[in-house]
């Protein structure tokens, strides 16, 4: 099973002081970059595809070939928008779904999730070590998904979120102790600190320094 590979950019960045965030240098390149190179190595067979919010947002080059850029189909609606726009899109049985802050995921971590996905399942969804469910570094069902997120999209109150889709599937959740991995594969990006702080990690680890 080859799943397509999705990555959300399309946030407002309001956290980031007013900076694009996906554009923001990560060991010395764009974060969305950044993000590109954990699927490729993680997912080799799979197309990549970057979810923006609108065709402003495309702006320069990640200097990777074969990688497509599409644009939120609903906008305003956030990760579950971005989500809906993946799976509008998606030609294969299931996808997954980065987002491109978490520029410290191991790409070993998500290519362990892959063989979780099963079509009793709706969605694979990793559980951090502090107990959060984290459902933008996931795999998702797509016959499955579409017609929930769609209906979750349709609500008035625009409540819906990432959350309320995963609670309306059959999701099978990966505990921390079934795949090992560092803690700090979940260190996210939402602001200028967020962002030093992952540096640093980034910087330590180049140089197998403690962490």
């Amino acid at each position: 099973m080859v799943p397509e590979a999705y990555i959300l950019v399309g946030g407002l960045s309001s956290r980031f002081v007013g900076r694009d965030k996906p554009s923001a240098r990560f060991n010395g390149k764009a974060l969305v970059e950044n993000a590109v190179d954990i699927e490729s190595s993680a997912l080799p067979d799979s197309r990549v595809f970057i979810v923006a919010r609108d065709s402003d947002q495309f702006i320069g080059d990640i200097g990777r070939s074969g990688v497509c850029r599409i644009q939120d189909r609903i906008r305003g609606r956030g990760p579950l928008g971005g989500l809906f726009t993946a799976l509008a899109n998606c030609g294969s049985e299931w996808l997954f779904l980065f987002a491109c802050d978490l520029p410290l995921m191991s790409p070993e971590f998500i290519s362990a999730m892959l063989p979780l996905c099963d079509p009793r399942y709706g969605c694979v969804v990793p559980r951090q070590p502090d107990g959060r469910l984290q459902p933008l570094c996931a795999f998702y069902n797509v016959a499955e998904v579409f017609p929930v997120v769609e209906n979750l999209l349709h609500r008035p109150d625009g409540s819906a979120s990432m959350m309320s889709a995963v609670d309306a599937l059959e999701a099978r959740i990966v505990e921390p102790e079934e795949i090992t991995a560092d803690p700090w594969i979940w260190s996210n990006v939402n602001t200028t600190e967020d962002l030093a702080a992952a540096s640093e990690i980034e910087r330590k680890l180049s140089g197998r320094g403690e962490i």
